[in-house]
């Protein structure tokens, strides 16, 4: 498979096992933070079969600290640890390339890389979606308070960032060995501006609290899903549940692809599928394209003829459906030119493009539509070419789609002095409705064919390339793109799983957790109103809320995980721009759990339910000074009696629980519920709502409890409505 990858590296371009790019990998650059008190990992590309020295050096120093050699495996990737150093720099690193002589000696071929600016330090590893990628150039909002930062902490020589999708670098259907285009960078007042806020202030805050190097590694992309993250050469074999099938899946996808020829095989294939499916693909390859006025192969295609019958009549099948490209040809006069045309596609079913003279100029889904067609801008003296991209699709009363009237270009909005169009049509044939019983007839896969939405390729683009760089921990900021999903807990193990096995970190891999901010998805007015006027009488579902008591419970899941709450910094907007507290709130997390230092940075969290009677009782931990953040009674819980059969939250009959506001208090470390109508409480919820309903209780240091629930018998058992 080693080898299959890195055929498929040397097409893509990357290219890292040539004899001419002897290098460093590309988060092996200039300016980088090296993880301190571990042997840590560099790494590079050589030929195959090639020899290399590392030497580390002080900077200035022409005598180096360390020495290491290696060989380049079967990738032509060669990896050596440098000792373990204290904080400090600047170092540089020498690569030689060469052989060994007999008897054992190296000896250099004259071939080197170097790089330098070094220092060692500790690593923090950023990974999520938007809010994790939020920079303070913001996405329309600035950060609070962030240009008024960034003036202060430019020139900070102790903080440097790793953005990992910077340049080229991109999401990958195969896990790429090297970067594209990406390096260190200093603080300086462009590379802060377009990192992720909330991680670099946890940099800044950290960097002042200890006094050492930070280094910033910063992959995430906004709208990802978990999925999109796991490791699949890592996960098909190691990973939880249902991930693990998600990464074979696509690492069987990418691997039949490169054993069935790769790119060079499919586009022989599809080349073939096209000419008897979809001839027009072909065309679209061409220079010129079948879209410009001077494509001649169209001569080839079939006239047809737009009546009342539309695409039911010669040469099309009856009950035709699928694409077709359309080519009209039409005078003009100069003083045709000077007049606003349209081309009006009355009573029809189907999908289009339209380019006059290869000028794109419209397209829509929708029936009796027209457009303005740009002939001032784009029309000629004489003959002008129509082409347009139709996908046809089902009509009113089940009849087939289509153009079902005579199609012209005629005066906007009057419709005076018609262009009819003679048409020429370029279809294929369609594919069987059984299309599986049928393999000759599928559409050849091609893999390299994804999105950011497709599993396991971000982390095939934008983390695996940073194996087995050592760090000091992780933030994974990351869930609004996975509301509802109830295999995140599989993939969340899976995801951390991952970076154990492949990051080198000393003793233990930290991870910290980030329960997303509540924000606005119900626009229902009555939902709404529940807003402004803190809560209603009856509580309600949110999908919000499950994510996040979802990214609570994590904490739990696995050792070293734990969840900092961001409850109180929640807006309507899915961006907040409160990231100082959020970068703060991971700063003293790590302070408190990785670095021993004497703050508190753990939110408070449930330890366990007591069911006593009518009441409930929390015990927290991470409780300290627990209280309300307003002094008033603490608010946002909900209680409920025992399983009773009514209505759920979709109107459906149902066994389930009727939950009510509770009556709290709270008592020492723990939280007391009860309600009148509760005499024998079997459940709880806290801050269940999409928005903010002045949820209220915090710690002494002031960090909220997040959104948790619990049943008595350790079951989910649904809400009930009525």
């Amino acid at each position: 498979m080693k080898r299959l990858l890195l055929a498929a590296v040397l097409m893509a371009g990357l290219r890292p096992g040539l004899a001419a790019d002897f290098k460093f990998a590309s988060v092996i650059s200039d300016h980088a933070v090296l993880q301190r008190e571990v042997e840590a990992p560099v790494w590079g590309f050589a030929e195959t079969g090639a020899v290399v020295r590392v030497s580390l050096f002080k900077e200035g120093d022409k005598k180096p600290l360390a020495v290491r050699e290696a060989a380049t495996d079967d990738t032509g990737r060669w990896t050596v640890k440098l000792p373990a150093m204290q904080a400090g720099g600047p170092y540089s690193l020498r690569a030689e390339r060469g052989a060994l002589a007999p008897g054992g000696a190296f000896r250099a071929d004259g071939a080197e890389a170097t790089v330098g600016d070094i220092l060692f330090g500790d690593v923090w590893f950023g990974c999520g979606q938007s809010n994790m990628a939020y920079t303070f150039a913001g996405y329309g909002r600035l950060p609070i308070g962030g240009e008024e930062f960034l003036k202060k902490a430019e020139g900070n020589p102790n903080i440097r960032t790793l953005l990992m999708n910077d340049g080229e670098n991109r999401n990958s259907p195969y896990p790429r060995e090297d970067a594209v285009g990406i390096h260190w960078e200093t603080s300086t007042y462009d590379s802060m501006r377009k990192n992720g806020a909330a991680l670099y202030w946890m940099g800044w805050k950290l960097n002042r609290a200890l006094d050492v190097p930070i280094g910033l590694v910063n992959a995430s992309w906004g709208a990802t899903k978990i999925d999109g993250w796991i490791d699949q050469a890592w996960a098909k074999d190691h990973g939880t549940g249902h991930a693990k099938g998600v990464a074979g899946f696509w690492h069987n996808r990418w691997e039949g692809f490169m054993k069935s020829g790769g790119p060079e095989a499919y586009e022989k294939k599809i080349v073939e599928w096209n000419k008897r499916f979809d001839p027009a693909s072909n065309f679209l390859r061409t220079k010129p394209s079948l879209h410009d006025p001077d494509f001649v192969e169209d001569k080839s295609w079939k006239p047809v003829t737009i009546d009342g019958r539309g695409f039911q009549t010669d040469p099309f099948p009856e009950g035709f459906t699928g694409e077709i490209w359309l080519r009209a040809t039409f005078e003009m006069t100069e003083d045709d030119l000077r007049k606003n045309w349209a081309i009006g596609y009355s009573d029809s079913y189907g999908q289009d493009m339209n380019y006059l003279n290869g000028h794109a100029f419209g397209g829509s889904g929708n029936p009796n539509h027209g457009y303005g067609v740009p002939i001032k801008e784009h029309g000629l003296v004489g003959t002008n070419v129509l082409a347009v991209r139709y996908k046809v699709w089902g009509g009113k009363d089940g009849r087939p789609g289509g153009m079902l009237k005579p199609v012209s270009i005629s005066l906007w909005p009057s419709h005076a002095e018609p262009h009819e169009m003679h048409f020429k049509a370029c279809f294929g044939e369609t594919p069987p409705h059984d299309i599986w019983n049928h393999p000759e007839c599928r559409k050849p896969e091609d893999a390299r064919a994804i999105n950011m939405f497709s599993a396991t390729t971000m982390d095939a683009g934008l983390v695996h390339p940073l194996y087995p760089m050592a760090i000091k921990g992780a933030v994974w900021y990351q869930g609004c793109s996975d509301l509802g999903n109830g295999k995140y807990p599989e993939f969340f193990r899976t995801l951390v799983e991952g970076w154990r096995a492949q990051f080198t970190y000393k003793d233990r891999l930290p991870v910290i957790i980030t329960e997303i901010c509540p924000h606005q998805l119900d626009t229902n007015p009555n939902s709404v109103q529940r807003m402004k006027n803190g809560e209603t009488n009856a509580p309600t579902w949110s999908v919000n809320a499950d994510m996040r008591r979802q990214l609570n419970e994590l904490a739990t899941l696995l050792p070293d995980c734990d969840t900092i709450s961001l409850l109180d910094l929640g807006e309507p907007d899915i961006h907040p721009i409160r990231k100082e507290e959020v970068g703060e709130r991971y700063a003293n997390w790590a302070l408190q759990h990785v670095y021993g230092k004497p703050v508190e940075g753990s939110c408070p969290q449930i330890d366990s339910v007591e069911w006593q009677g009518p009441k409930c009782i929390l015990h927290l931990k991470n409780a300290k000074g627990l209280k309300t953040r307003d002094g008033k009674a603490p608010k946002g819980f909900e209680i409920s009696g025992p399983v009773e059969t009514g209505k759920d939250r979709k109107g459906n009959d149902k066994e389930g629980v009727r939950l009510y506001f509770a009556d709290a208090k709270i008592v020492g470390d723990t939280i007391e519920l009860t309600h009148p109508e509760v005499k024998e409480a079997f459940a709880f919820r806290y801050a269940w709502f999409d928005l903010d309903c002045g949820w209220n209780v915090v710690n002494g240091a002031g960090l909220p409890l997040g959104t948790c629930r619990a049943y008595k018998d350790g079951k989910y058992h649904d809400q009930l409505v009525d």
